[in-house]
């Protein structure tokens, strides 16, 4: 069940703060599946674009583009939003962020 608006993301933030991977991974993976499984690539892009990623850490944000990579095509936003993934992991994780984003660009 998709939650209304985009209050599950500030329920991934939460998971993130509260050191809580797993669940921040399932908000984000039962989520945006669910938006992509229903075809509204619309709310799935407008979540792209919203989505701030000082906020999440390299778990969420690898849960992010892999839920999103076989829709990436009807998706504008996330070329963006794999920009900004980046450059995050640059932040907290330098040495590895090519190997994380290998495949999910």
């Amino acid at each position: 069940m998709v939650m209304k608006s985009l209050e599950w993301v500030e329920v991934a933030y939460s998971q993130v703060f509260q050191s809580n991977n797993e669940g921040a991974v399932d908000v984000i993976f039962d989520q945006l599946d669910q938006l992509l499984l229903d075809g509204d690539f619309l709310k799935c892009d407008e979540v792209l674009r919203e989505i701030d990623v000082n906020l999440l850490n390299a778990h969420t944000i690898i849960a992010i583009l892999s839920v999103t990579l076989r829709a990436s095509k009807k998706l504008e936003n996330r070329v963006d939003f794999v920009s900004r993934a980046r450059q995050r992991l640059e932040e907290i994780t330098p040495n590895r962020v090519d190997v994380l984003l290998l495949g999910l660009k």
